[in-house]
């Protein structure tokens, strides 16, 4: 087994999708791969797309570095 490093990243104010970047590493700092995903919000009760829910866009600005 090997310990790996994952770092993500949110480089976009999300809307109706929010994308994730990943970088991995591994102990040695030697970074391995990148991956990205997308997902989209949707509303539980009617499953439609909606945008990004205000408690999550709040925290996401807390967090926010340009």
């Amino acid at each position: 087994d090997e310990l790996l490093h994952i770092h993500t990243y949110v480089r976009k104010v999300p809307g109706v999708r929010i994308e994730f970047e990943y970088e991995i590493f591994n102990d040695s700092n030697l970074k391995l791969t990148e991956a990205k995903t997308t997902l989209f919000f949707l509303e539980a009760a009617t499953s439609k797309i909606v945008k990004c829910p205000p408690f999550l866009m709040e925290l996401i600005k807390q967090k926010w570095i340009d």
